[in-house]
């Protein structure tokens, strides 16, 4: 009698998977054909320890992980370059990277490491990273982009006037010119307040916001700059 003892090692539904087999024979006077399993491309080895028993086991690669790379906030047209070194680890290899989304300024969607150089009209890009490896496992992680736009085609950092420094419940603006947005990022770059403003004078409620330091940009047209912020 053959007796099967069947194990999953880490099956995971988005990539292919292994099993570990373990036939015990139970009569050792019958003749033992040995069979070998393939499961998905996959090939067992033998290890013969008695004529009593047999062990048919399979390794399991390592993890698959994808890295994007860090959160950064850079001035528009400054190039970027995404992942990692390395982008893609464990696995099996050759890996296939997938970015998107394919905005303009973006070199290379398929690539592990595309420059990124930015472009109007955007202010911060979310990129996802999907890398796939030669298992059909997959692994997913993201980054974002800022744009920062700084003092250009006739505005300067006095043509924004904030006050008071540091704020503590409101802040009051004076700008360049009538209408055009108003942005508030955190330190680490994401988008937390945008206000459309149709006067030179803007007042905002800050007291929801945490202490810290903080970006405000103002666009006017193709027109921007960019002032820090202190609350406290």
């Amino acid at each position: 009698m053959i007796c099967f003892f069947i194990n999953s090692m880490n099956a995971s539904p988005s990539c292919d998977f292994n099993l570990e087999f373990k036939i015990k024979i139970m009569n050792t006077s019958t003749r033992i054909l040995y069979f070998v399993f393939v499961f998905f491309g996959i090939f067992p080895q033998i290890h013969g320890q008695t004529t009593h028993q047999v062990h048919l086991s399979v390794s399991q690669p390592p993890e698959l992980f994808a890295f994007a790379g860090n959160d950064n906030a850079v001035p528009n047209g400054t190039p970027v370059i995404l992942g990692g070194a390395p982008t893609a680890s464990g696995g099996t290899t050759p890996y296939q990277f997938a970015w998107s989304p394919n905005v303009a300024g973006l070199s290379s969607v398929s690539d592990s490491n595309p420059t990124f150089t930015g472009g109007t009209p955007l202010t911060d890009v979310d990129f996802q990273l999907l890398v796939t490896d030669a298992r059909n496992c997959t692994a997913i992680d993201s980054v974002r982009i800022t744009l920062l736009y700084i003092s250009i085609e006739g505005f300067s950092e006095n043509d924004l006037k904030i006050y008071p420094i540091p704020a503590s419940a409101q802040l009051n603006i004076e700008l360049p010119k009538i209408g055009g947005v108003l942005q508030i990022l955190n330190a680490d770059g994401r988008l937390l307040e945008s206000l459309e403003v149709d006067d030179t004078s803007v007042h905002i409620n800050v007291e929801k916001l945490a202490r810290g330091v903080y970006t405000l940009i103002y666009q006017h047209e193709d027109q921007r700059v960019v002032r820090k912020l202190i609350l406290q």
